[in-house]
């Protein structure tokens, strides 16, 4: 009995240190996540010409065109996964995204870092918007680690939580798609009213998006569940 009683005492210790672990990931990786959606899309038009750096340094030129848009959908993806990360009942799918997002964060930051275009690497990556310029060194490394988070949360979730995920409820929850309009609205906002509002009402009015952002997290759930 007494064997039984530590094997299962074990088993429950073990349990909670992975409980625990995969929670720090999970709020750790949605926070930044979040801060870096909000934070790129104060300017999308900025953000949009970093992705035209990349885009003709190592990509098809094909996409230049639609650089603006496709800053804004980065905000928006960025900005949702992350909210939607803090939701413990949606981390086993979430956990893919941030995984396949940090794969190929890793791939462009490194390619930038480790062989850079005829005119040398891109200085900034714009990865937090206009207010935090890292080099190509210290863009990788910030990949590279948030890449190891998403791989650690991932492995986690493998074995336990896809068999808690179902798809209909996720369709089917009013919060989700709540979620996907509070973290869809900051680079909307910015990409309809940047160059058309004078820039202090504009600021005025993305504060207030981003309260929407925020408050988002406590109207839908609490962070642990």
């Amino acid at each position: 009995m007494r064997m039984v009683s530590r094997f299962g005492g074990n088993i429950g210790w073990q349990m909670n240190i992975k409980g625990n672990i995969e929670t720090a990931l999970r709020i750790a990786l949605g926070v930044c996540f979040i801060l870096s959606g909000i934070m790129k899309a104060v300017n999308v038009y900025s953000f949009a010409q970093e992705i035209r750096l990349y885009i003709e340094a190592y990509m098809d030129s094909c996409f230049v065109q639609w650089t603006v848009e496709i800053a804004v959908i980065i905000c928006a993806i960025e900005t949702i996964t992350g909210l939607l990360a803090l939701k413990r009942e949606y981390i086993a799918v979430v956990s893919v995204v941030l995984l396949v997002i940090m794969s190929f964060f890793v791939w462009l930051t490194g390619i930038n870092l480790f062989s850079p275009s005829l005119m040398g690497s891109i200085e900034s990556c714009g990865c937090f918007g206009e207010l935090v310029h890292l080099s190509p060194l210290a863009s990788f490394v910030k990949s590279v680690v948030l890449w190891g988070m998403s791989v650690g949360l991932f492995g986690l979730c493998l074995r336990t939580d896809w068999g808690k995920f179902f798809l209909k409820n996720f369709l089917m929850d009013s919060k989700t798609y709540a979620i996907l309009v509070a973290g869809a609205l900051p680079p909307v906002y910015s990409y309809l009213y940047f160059e058309n509002m004078d820039h202090i009402w504009y600021l005025a009015g993305y504060i207030v998006l981003c309260i929407i952002v925020v408050s988002s997290l406590g109207f839908c759930y609490v962070i642990r569940k």
